[in-house]
């Protein structure tokens, strides 16, 4: 149970670090992606219950502030694929 919580872990620090806000993390450049799923921050959002569920507050407490302040589907620009938003 405790390594399973420490590899959230240590892939949450570097989502956060490298991709903050991003679709995607690319590991090799460590850098983020966004253009693959619409710029919509799927992997903090699709983490939120990963995080909650492994008593992960504070991690959870700055993907919710996130999410708040900062995540919008107002923008008309944006291509989004129905598909993987979905399954999320």
């Amino acid at each position: 149970k405790q390594a399973v919580k420490n590899a959230m872990k240590h892939a949450w620090e570097g989502y956060r670090e490298h991709a903050w806000g991003r679709d995607e993390l690319l590991p090799l450049s460590r850098s983020g992606s966004g253009g693959t799923y619409g710029d919509l921050a799927t992997t903090l959002v699709d983490s939120l219950d990963s995080l909650y569920l492994m008593n992960l507050t504070n991690e959870f407490g700055e993907a919710r502030e996130y999410v708040r302040n900062n995540l919008r589907f107002d923008n008309g620009k944006r291509s989004v694929s129905l598909f993987e938003t979905t399954i999320r």
